[in-house]
């Protein structure tokens, strides 16, 4: 009984952490409370462990500590792969969400693309075997496997792919948010993904309808969560600009030029980590001033957004 109310003690403080210090203290013990518990009787508490290292993987992605956090995700993985029981949908669903938070880690990073494609088939393997007993669970893993395909696409420079890949996860990424309003996250990402690649095969009046699409629910989203979703807002909006600026919209890709500025500089209060993206975007539109030999604007720009 003591070893049960501690162990809810626990997973309490890992989940409704007062702040990340606490919430990386709170994670790290509860996964130590349940391994030599899990070692014992697996049956038992081995979904716990499993969950508990998925926690520990969210709380490290949130620091500088992307290595650890990788690690954890993958032994969570390791873990929900050993507790699937033949075509047991519950379980085959599990194991999924838990390689797709693995996949989603590795496409944060610069070099984590191909790696991705590697629990991106297996999700798609899993989709197909859930379809056989659970249909509306398999759309869904599918629509996750393609959303992630396009971003890892995205990033290796198969754009046309990445767009085929995008268009095929809108429809049923749209379909989950009509369950659970959570999933717009996802659909700010695969617009954010599609606008991008439309943009590198020159199709700009259709990405820039997607990053349109990506920025209005990135804002919405950045009220609730604005640690993370105030940068993605503010990265739609400087591809915005681009787009705005190459087809001769010059001052309204200006206000997006100064728009995003104003949002990476919000982003870097909250989180220091994006001071180089502020400082990016305050060059790169003071290069675009120097381009149209405003001098003005310049001596403003850098008053009013000092780097």
């Amino acid at each position: 009984m003591q070893d049960e109310e501690r162990l809810r003690a626990l997973q309490e403080r890992a989940e409704n952490p007062p702040s990340i210090s606490e919430a990386l203290a709170a994670s790290k013990e509860l996964v130590e409370a349940l391994e030599p518990l899990a070692a014992e009787a697996p049956a038992r508490y081995q979904v716990q462990l499993a969950t508990a290292w998925k926690l520990r993987g969210v709380h490290l992605g949130l620091t500088e500590h992307q290595a650890e956090a990788e690690e954890a995700y993958a032994t969570a993985v390791r873990l929900f792969r050993e507790l699937v029981t033949g075509t047991d949908p519950q379980s085959l669903f599990t194991f999924a969400v838990s390689l797709i938070d693995l996949a989603e880690h590795r496409l944060k990073r610069d070099d984590g693309a191909r790696e991705a494609l590697e629990p991106i088939e297996e999700i798609r393997d899993l989709g197909r075997r859930l379809a056989r007993d659970d249909a509306d669970a398999a759309e869904d893993i599918e629509a996750q496997a393609s959303r992630l395909h396009a971003m890892a696409l995205h990033k290796l420079g198969d754009h046309r792919a990445a767009i085929d890949q995008a268009e095929q996860a809108r429809t049923g990424l749209q379909r989950m948010e009509r369950r659970d309003p959570e999933a717009r996250v996802l659909i700010a990402e695969n617009y954010r993904t599609l606008g991008l690649s439309l943009m590198q095969v020159n199709r700009l009046k259709d990405a820039r309808k997607r990053l349109e699409e990506a920025a209005w629910l990135f804002r919405r989203l950045s009220k609730r969560e604005p640690e993370i979703f105030i940068a993605e807002q503010a990265n739609v909006t400087l591809a915005i600009a681009a787009i705005l600026m190459g087809d001769g919209k010059k001052r309204r890709a200006l206000g997006n030029y100064e728009a995003a500025i104003q949002l990476y500089r919000d982003a870097a209060q909250v989180n220091p980590a994006y001071q180089e993206d502020y400082r990016n975007a305050v060059t790169t539109l003071l290069n675009t001033y120097l381009d149209l030999g405003d001098d003005r604007e310049i001596d403003r720009i850098l008053r009013k957004y000092p780097i």
